[in-house]
């Protein structure tokens, strides 16, 4: 009897799938990966593999930082080939996945083998958001549970080399963070605290609680902080990012370095900011945040009129080539993207207002291009115009201006006034 019940117990241990979560230091059980595709095997054992690092990337085809990470990952599995071994792992079933890169012709599946609609993975290592990388050496020892982003040449080429890269590790990353219940008897408080990277951001401007005033921003740099405040305070947004002026020494802590990895510098740099007022006072809720950030950060945050450097659309010449011919209103004036691809070659606006063009070009120049937009034409009525898609779709000034002037209009580099921000050292 006795050896029917061990029997038993193995084979659910077997066929269970591993329900308790592993950490950094403890070994992962030699799953046997069934189902894998874009491989010359179909099934294989972890161990199989072969390889001195294993980096089981967990994924998601509706992440764009996932979608934009897998030429890179083409690329470091063919430079280190042999040695290192990915493997995407997402819980969406292999029928949608391969559908995902079907309709997407210029996303190309990297050479890695892929395990779609898992079950087993993804409760050995439950995650919070992706991409989301474990790193498992040859031995299937964990070595790390991190951000995809860490996933370098220079990292996995220290840590093949025998030099432990130090990476920040996501396998205590809280699902819930500090809320300050430990205050909730309290009338007033205010609090700045460092952000914990990748947890989830609880953003309330203005929640109102047994007759108390909460105001929280999590996840945000000192730049943020201040236009949350200003912008509370006079009703106006500073936007796009270029109208916050920084006249301070050391501008590094205030906006990331090209040459700092995004998750180095947030570890440092980004902050949660929480306030609790009666609820009779919270029309000074604002004042008191711009107050602690600036007392906190030993900064001034001012409102000023300068001139700044806009894209400005203007007109070539008084020719009205856009005016409306009447119809049925129909609008597919948009920019394809990695997550949102478009397959049409041309785009158009029959029978739209201009203000409604205006205001799609305003969102392409400041979202892409990061500079102030102007509308200087003095265009007013409904239009007809169709664009070359293939030149919106470039992202770029140049294609934006080239679409614009088929149609009787330009995008000028120009100086223009504006309300910015502008943060000083004190």
């Amino acid at each position: 009897m006795k050896k029917y019940c061990l029997i038993i117990a193995l084979l659910l241990y077997s066929a269970g799938g591993f329900a308790q979560a592993i950490t950094i230091g403890e070994k992962c059980p030699d799953i046997l990966l069934k189902n894998i595709y874009n491989y010359p095997k179909k099934e294989m054992k972890l161990s199989g593999f072969n390889a001195d690092l294993i980096i089981l990337d967990m994924w998601g085809y509706y992440c764009e930082a996932c979608i934009k990470a897998l030429p890179t990952i083409d690329s470091l599995q063919k430079k280190f080939a042999g040695r290192l071994q990915f493997i995407a792992v997402n819980i969406e079933s292999e029928a949608a996945t391969k559908a995902f890169f079907a309709k997407r012709k210029a996303i190309q599946m990297p050479g890695v083998p892929f395990v779609s609609g898992d079950t087993v993975l993804s409760k050995l290592f439950p995650r919070a958001f992706v991409p989301w990388h474990v790193w498992l050496d040859k031995n299937l020892v964990v070595q790390y549970i991190t951000f995809g982003s860490n996933a370098t040449e220079e990292h996995i080429a220290a840590f093949l080399s025998g030099n432990k890269p130090d990476l920040y590790g996501l396998e205590n990353l809280p699902t819930k963070k500090d809320s300050l219940n430990s205050l909730r008897d309290f009338f007033y408080y205010s609090t700045i605290t460092q952000t914990v990277p990748g947890a989830n951001r609880n953003n309330d401007y203005g929640v109102i609680k047994n007759n108390r005033f909460f105001l929280t921003e999590e996840g945000a740099k000192i730049t943020g902080l201040a236009q949350t405040a200003m912008e509370g305070l006079h009703n106006i947004k500073f936007k796009p990012v270029d109208t916050v002026i920084l006249e301070v020494k050391q501008p590094e802590k205030f906006r990331r370095p090209a040459s700092v990895s995004t998750t180095t510098w947030d570890q440092q740099h980004k902050y949660n900011y929480y306030l609790m007022l009666p609820q009779e006072r919270k029309d000074k809720a604002y004042e008191y945040m711009l107050t602690d950030i600036q007392r906190y950060f030993n900064i001034t945050i001012t409102m000023e009129k300068r001139m700044v450097n806009h894209y400005v659309l203007i007109r070539l010449d008084t020719i009205d080539r856009i005016k409306t011919k009447g119809g049925v209103k129909a609008d597919s004036l948009m920019i394809s993207s990695v997550k949102h691809p478009v397959d049409s070659k041309n785009r158009y606006m029959i029978n739209c207002p201009f203000a409604a063009f205006s205001r799609r070009w305003q969102a392409w120049v400041e979202g892409i291009l990061q500079q102030p937009f102007k509308d200087e034409t003095g265009y007013e009525g409904n239009i007809d115009v169709v664009v070359d898609a293939a030149l919106i779709d470039t992202h770029t000034y140049d294609g934006f201006k080239k679409a614009l002037n088929r149609l009787g209009f330009d995008l000028v580099y120009a100086t223009r006034e504006k309300t910015v921000l502008v943060i000083k050292d004190n």
